[in-house]
């Protein structure tokens, strides 16, 4: 299955300020903890994703692996 690229895209990294759940694993980003804020628009519809550090970590080395950039698909 191949994603679909979004036309715009950002990926940032910020420090929590309240609790926040990892779109991957569920698990809670706790305040004061680093996170990915995925931002995109995917076929005119705009959304966001925030990831742990743990799970972007294993993103990008999964993506190493299979020579890919791994991104969120709508």
């Amino acid at each position: 299955m191949d994603a679909e690229m979004p036309s715009v895209f950002s990926d940032t990294v910020r420090k929590a300020r309240r609790a926040h759940k990892c779109c991957e694993c569920r698990q809670v980003i706790k305040a004061g903890e680093n996170y990915h804020l995925f931002k995109g628009c995917w076929d005119g519809k705009w959304d966001e994703y925030k990831t742990c550090v743990d799970c972007q970590d294993l993103r990008e080395e999964i993506g190493e692996d299979v020579n890919t950039n791994l991104r969120f698909s709508a």
